[in-house]
């Protein structure tokens, strides 16, 4: 089986819960250890990749080594499902300062993301990439897999040197927002004076920071779950229709789309209408206490997976930490909580 088939299968998996309350070790053994081969690893050559990796008497759950000389180039935690924090990244962030690992990854099987541990900075400035198996198109996945992970890349140095460029090219798009944030006074009078040149009109600065500043990207810098272009023909897709005003609402990714139904069930009942809204139907759920919609990101489902966002009510967080059949019971139930009336489809085949 190639790379992508054996994602696709992986992916299968997940939407069907299969891995859901059960440990590290059900992950480890049926996802990570699926794909390392495919990555075109000799899982039974122990000089290159080392299982419970030895480090200062603890262990580190793989290592995938360079055996001439036998050096570890990138160590891989394996958590369970849903289960990605703070503590796991301090732990592997530990593991790879006392070997010198330039790369580092952390996955729970459905998520799987990327350091840069010789970077600059706390821990989530060295995060480089971050993929979602069940969110990410296969193609992007395939690409980014191959890119860090491949055997021949990293043998012939292209993986280090790949990850070192994607964490600059990262922090160079944060030193633009950050530019564009702080309205440097050099750039505001290098604007105003073109502007007037061209238009013979003089802006004030005040109208020059609001330009820059809305030039900045919205969202959380931090959640990195990036769209790729598909590089294969997909069917797989998610649509939402909403019947009354008969408006069709698709995107390229179903995160996207599952998103901008939630912003508009906001800009139709109003922001505080669908967050009682949801709490009405949390209480609904047995064992269920986070929400998927929140003006605060530590109150959404998951935490390290949310879609901040914007309306003319305020500002919020949605959780996108679930499936994708129950994303679609979502919608459903919580515009029929709010009298709206959709309809929502998807598929999940993939050409």
């Amino acid at each position: 089986m190639e790379l992508s088939q054996h994602i696709e299968a992986i992916r299968k998996q997940l939407e069907s819960g299969v891995f859901t309350g059960r440990d590290e070790i059900i992950v480890s053994d049926n996802i990570v250890r699926r794909l390392i081969p495919a990555l075109k690893w000799d899982v039974f050559d122990l000089q290159r990749v080392i299982p419970q990796y030895e480090v200062r008497k603890q262990k580190v759950d793989f290592a995938l080594c360079d055996p001439t000389p036998a050096r570890p180039i990138i160590f891989i935690e394996v958590k369970k499902l849903g289960n990605i924090n703070e503590s796991a990244e301090e732990q592997l962030f530990r593991y790879a300062f006392n070997k010198g690992v330039p790369i580092v990854l952390l996955t729970d099987g459905r998520e799987w993301q990327f350091y840069y541990p010789r970077g600059e900075g706390d821990i989530a400035d060295r995060l480089v990439y971050k993929i979602d198996l069940l969110e990410n198109d296969n193609a992007a996945c395939v690409t980014r897999l191959n890119r860090y992970l491949n055997y021949e890349e990293i043998q012939n140095g292209n993986a280090v040197s790949a990850i070192q460029e994607d964490y600059t090219h990262r922090h160079i798009q944060k030193a633009w927002e950050t530019l564009l944030t702080e309205a440097d006074t050099d750039w505001i009078d290098v604007i105003v004076n073109k502007t007037e040149h061209l238009c013979g009109h003089k802006p004030t600065e005040e109208q020059v920071k609001t330009f820059l500043k809305n030039m900045v990207p919205k969202g959380d810098p931090s959640i990195i779950i990036e769209e790729e272009k598909m590089e294969e023909p997909s069917e797989r897709y998610f649509m939402v229709k909403f019947l009354d005003d008969n408006t069709t609402i698709t995107d390229k990714t179903i995160v996207a789309c599952y998103a901008k139904a939630i912003d508009k069930l906001v800009n139709e009942c109003g922001l505080q209408q669908v967050i009682q809204a949801d709490e009405d139907y949390i209480d609904q759920q047995p064992n269920r206490k986070l929400r998927h919609i929140s003006i605060n990101k530590e109150d959404v489902d998951h935490p390290p997976n949310f879609k901040a966002r914007k309306s003319e009510t305020g500002n919020y967080y949605i959780s996108t930490y679930n499936y994708t059949n129950q994303k679609k019971k979502y919608l459903e139930e919580i515009a029929n909580l709010l009298n709206v009336k959709l309809e929502v489809k998807y598929s999940d085949v993939v050409s």
